[in-house]
């Protein structure tokens, strides 16, 4: 003769559930998933203008000399323009009193149905100043430090640096949609 051992353990009477609470339950989420929607449309219908059109926006962003990477500083702006960005570089100050060498802009766009904006157009980098030099430029200064300069001019097909010293120094290839901006960018004195 088999014999089996069952077990029998009743669910506690507070934790069951009535299909009746189960349908409240939905009703509620339903109720609560409305309202998200609702919110994400109207949210929608303000960042794209509210006539189902695409929003823009535009930016610009500086850089300024970090440890390991640039320290970057960026603002919303009404147009890409140049001299009005310079302006607003010589206000920004950064860890260690680090100062702009460059900026760019770009612009950021949200249609309709995009859940987030995105960058549509980008410009090069607008150098606040600086001094160009090629890769013969280099070579010919005939310095031992510039060894990893030049392995990585040479490695990476950088024809062109720009060294800037608006704070702290500088060294970045210069690209093809990049400008070097002649203007004199000097750190404020307390004089």
């Amino acid at each position: 003769m088999r014999h089996e051992n069952h077990h029998h353990h009743p669910i506690p009477h507070d934790r069951i559930r009535s299909r009746h609470h189960h349908r409240a339950v939905a009703v509620r989420t339903a109720r609560v998933l409305a309202q998200l929607r609702a919110c994400d449309e109207r949210v929608a219908g303000e960042l794209s203008g509210g006539d189902g059109s695409v929003m823009e926006q535009h930016f610009v962003t500086f850089y300024s000399p970090g440890t390991f990477f640039s320290e970057t500083t960026t603002k919303t702006i009404p147009s890409w323009d140049t001299a009005a960005s310079v302006e607003m570089a010589r206000g920004i100050v950064e860890r260690y009193e680090a100062r702009p060498y460059a900026f760019r802009f770009s612009t950021r766009s949200r249609g309709p149905d995009d859940l987030d904006s995105r960058v549509t157009a980008q410009s090069g980098y607008f150098f606040l100043g600086g001094k160009v030099l090629t890769l013969s430029d280099v070579e010919g200064r005939n310095d031992p430090k510039d060894h990893i300069l030049i392995s990585n001019m040479r490695n990476n097909g950088y024809d062109k640096i720009v060294v800037n010293t608006n704070s702290w120094k500088w060294t970045q290839p210069l690209g093809a949609d990049d400008v070097v901006l002649d203007v004199v960018f000097r750190v404020p004195s307390d004089d």
